[in-house]
């Protein structure tokens, strides 16, 4: 892109990835992929300013139609979040927490952006063994204060932000 505007500065990039494999393929079982969604399974909302109340809480409840065992569960919110959790019959499973930049001009780390959400359920924590009629509840905060010292600018409203768990889970 550089070379294209008239720049002579060249960029190099490198990627770094790890791969995992099985030659048993037929010990390895398919997982269905899901998203459960706050408020209501709304695709976004809006949280405002509220320095009397500084955590805002959206939340959705549902009953499993099946059995079926969650193998992992990562949260997506933005900017503004403080985690995202899932409660089985109003029990507290997990929290998917965000991590938020710290440096300046670091890609991937970038001062004061949400950068990378944790995983609330993986192969370290084990699965979620959920039965048919269980409740499932998704809670979600944001923090609407005036000054959120982790972010880059924040008067404590934020639009258009997400409440999604991303799921994988078997029958």
């Amino acid at each position: 892109m550089a070379e294209q505007l008239g720049d002579s500065t060249k960029s190099s990039y490198a990627l770094r990835y790890t791969v995992n494999y099985t030659r048993d393929v037929d010990a390895v079982k398919p997982l269905q992929l899901g998203i459960l969604a706050a408020p209501d399974c709304d695709t976004f909302y809006e949280v405002y300013r509220n320095d009397d109340e500084p955590e805002s809480l959206t939340s959705t409840e549902f009953t499993l139609p099946k059995d079926m065992t969650v193998r992992l569960a990562v949260g997506h919110q933005h900017t503004g979040a403080l985690n995202i959790s899932i409660y089985k019959n109003d029990e507290f499973v997990c929290a998917s927490k965000p991590r938020y930049g710290t440096k300046d001009g670091v890609v991937g780390n970038e001062r004061g952006y949400l950068v990378q959400m944790s995983h609330c359920i993986d192969e370290a924590s084990g699965p979620l063994v959920l039965k048919k009629g269980d409740k499932v509840r998704l809670e979600s905060y944001y923090y609407v204060g005036s000054h959120d010292p982790r972010l880059a600018y924040s008067d404590g409203t934020h639009l258009n932000v997400m409440a999604y768990m991303y799921i994988g889970y078997e029958d």
